[in-house]
């Protein structure tokens, strides 16, 4: 199975997630590596971990919605709509 997701992970980064990544602002990046990577994240937690004020992540998170690579689940929690982009991104750094 880990070589199966190991397989999968290459495949998206190469025809997606990479030029994704790259299109994204450094903030953009930062709010993105600072999501858990299956489950919803707090964005007080996100703005803790990210070094964004919460008053200013507001615009980041909009900014990722817009571009369809976030979703609020519930008042005040942050999720990833793509399968496995954490896991792929968290290579870049």
């Amino acid at each position: 199975m880990d070589q199966i997701l190991d397989e999968l992970d290459s495949l998206l980064d190469d025809y997606v997630y990479k030029k994704i990544w790259e299109s994204l602002s450094k903030q953009d990046k930062k709010v993105l590596l600072a999501m858990n990577d299956d489950d919803a994240t707090k964005t007080k937690d996100i703005s803790k971990k990210s070094g964004i004020k919460t008053e200013s992540l507001s615009k980041y998170r909009e900014r990722l919605m817009k571009k369809g690579l976030i979703h609020s689940s519930e008042h005040g929690y942050l999720e990833m709509t793509l399968p496995r982009f954490h896991s792929v991104i968290t290579k870049y750094v």
